[in-house]
């Protein structure tokens, strides 16, 4: 197999960086598109007076994701990949029947997993700028949303 570091000399190193990032793009798109609070957005979670607000971060959260999950298969799909969204994981169904009590702790703790895994993927798509730079602007938004959904979440709380 041939080195990026090879392929820079012959003038080919943008295809082969691209080709070689794909599945990190689509693991992005994946986790876009497939994260727990995208899931509950989808679901209607019993809420109780006064959790409106840790309501909307998580609806505003899935509303920037399913953004950047577009943004992601269109890359994709501008390189010839025919973008994978993946599907939910089956367990997560037994939220359908829960609260927002039971499962926003969760969703933040999936969030910041995810966060964690955006990181790795950013660090993994140094060889393709315009992956690297959209996967790094998913990150700091992601990063946000965290916050906002920690300070929702007290503010419901208390």
């Amino acid at each position: 197999m041939e080195r990026i570091s090879d392929l820079d000399v012959a003038g080919d190193s943008g295809a082969a960086a691209i080709s070689e990032t794909a599945p990190a793009i689509q693991r992005l798109l994946q986790l876009l598109s497939c994260s727990l609070a995208q899931y509950a957005a989808q679901t209607a979670l019993w809420t109780s007076p006064g959790q409106e607000s840790a309501v909307k971060a998580v609806n505003d959260l899935a509303a920037d994701q399913r953004h950047y999950a577009k943004r992601t298969a269109e890359l994709l799909a501008r390189r010839g990949v025919r973008p994978d969204p993946g599907s939910f994981p089956l367990e997560w169904m037994s939220l359908n029947d829960a609260g927002l009590s039971y499962a926003m702790p969760r969703i933040m703790e999936h969030h910041r997993r995810d966060i964690d895994a955006i990181e790795r993927i950013a660090d993994l798509l140094n060889a393709d700028p315009e992956a690297r730079d959209l996967a790094r602007e998913v990150l700091g938004n992601a990063k946000a949303h965290a916050e906002m959904l920690a300070a929702a979440w007290s503010r419901a709380a208390s």
